[in-house]
């Protein structure tokens, strides 16, 4: 009787591990997935921004911009920067944030946008 109720526990401890076991893997693919995507979109857009060019006019970025099929919001007027995202759905969304004095670009910088 003893031998039985160990062979049951010891059933249930591999069970409870395997399933524990099982959601642990879970998890790693969810994020790895996840770390996957972000790198996929921020790539592209990392990589415009870094040859957007100081000191030359802004109307050349945005022009880059749209050749990428990249998304424009051009607010130079009220903050005196041009927002360019990667894409339109709700995750994994970054911007090149171009600071902008009198039509030339000054300053880039990668953001997050989400």
């Amino acid at each position: 009787m003893i031998e039985k109720l160990k062979g049951y526990v010891f059933k249930a401890i591999l069970l409870v591990f395997k399933v524990a076991l099982a959601l642990v893997l879970v998890v790693i693919m969810f994020a790895g997935l996840a770390f996957g995507l972000d790198r996929y979109y921020r790539s592209p857009l990392q990589r415009f921004c870094s040859q957007v060019e100081i000191n030359k006019p802004v109307s050349d970025g945005i022009a880059q911009a749209e050749q990428h099929a990249f998304l424009v919001f051009d607010q130079r007027d009220k903050h005196g920067k041009v927002g360019i995202l990667n894409h339109q759905p709700f995750y994994f969304r970054y911007e090149c944030a171009i600071t902008v004095v009198d039509d030339v670009v000054t300053q880039t910088k990668m953001l997050v946008a989400d």
